[in-house]
């Protein structure tokens, strides 16, 4: 694993799990945080830090990463929590004129990621740009579907990642989509997990419709294709 104890601790200040002191000592302060950011990924609250719980911590610090940068803060996107991430998020915060104490509560996802204020506190796994046209037009999908893709990252309890949201026709036919498709109306997204299998393919399909959204399952691909019109398709 790629997090000592001190990154453990930057991370759960950053993304307001706690405020455990960053001296790189285990104690009871980080367990106890350590299980609140468990539950909040969906794993189980044993307190200890494994694969998943790493796994779910550098899908959450690489969109902060991403973020600050693409807000004129240079950080490195390694998924690891460290003093450069944590000294930009007061950074961007000082700018934003928020309370620069470098924990990414509403009002700073808001200013971070885009969006209202309400709809970023809507959303626990995703920022609202991360639907977003690739190109930068500002089309975007629609509330009902980050909403719901929200929640199948919830259940699923591993790193739900958007490698296609909302697509203008120019990205659309340069990403080979149909005619018709519904990112042209930010009805859609694809999404995947790190190290998808075909196993995980049919665990997030089978979660996305519980949640009342279409879905088609590329297995070759390996990702899935969510949508607010109800379907279940194999490509």
């Amino acid at each position: 694993m790629l997090y000592e104890v001190s990154n453990i601790q930057y991370f759960l200040n950053i993304c307001n799990y706690g405020a455990p002191q960053i001296d790189g000592i285990p104690g009871p302060e980080t367990t106890r945080c350590i299980r609140t950011a468990q539950g909040a990924c969906g794993l189980e609250q044993d307190g200890i830090w494994g694969p998943l719980t790493e796994a779910c911590a550098a899908g959450q610090i690489s969109a902060v990463q991403r973020q600050l940068t693409e807000a004129g803060f240079q950080t490195e996107e390694d998924g690891i929590a460290g003093p450069q991430t944590w000294e930009n998020v007061k950074a961007f915060q000082r700018m934003r004129k928020l309370d620069a104490d470098g924990i990414i509560g509403s009002l700073t996802s808001a200013a971070l990621f885009g969006g209202s204020s309400s709809e970023a506190a809507a959303l626990r796994w995703f920022g609202p740009d991360e639907f977003k046209c690739a190109c930068g037009c500002g089309l975007d999908c629609v509330l009902e579907l980050k909403q719901k893709t929200d929640r199948v990252r919830d259940r699923l309890g591993l790193p739900l990642i958007v490698s296609s949201g909302a697509r203008c026709s120019a990205e659309n036919a340069a990403c080979g989509g149909v005619p018709d498709s519904l990112h042209l109306t930010g009805e859609a997204a694809d999404v995947y997990t790190p190290g998808m299998t075909a196993e995980l393919v049919d665990r997030i399909a089978q979660i996305a419709r519980e949640e009342g959204l279409g879905t088609i399952r590329y297995y070759d691909e390996r990702f899935v294709h969510l949508q607010t019109w109800l379907r279940d398709t194999i490509a």
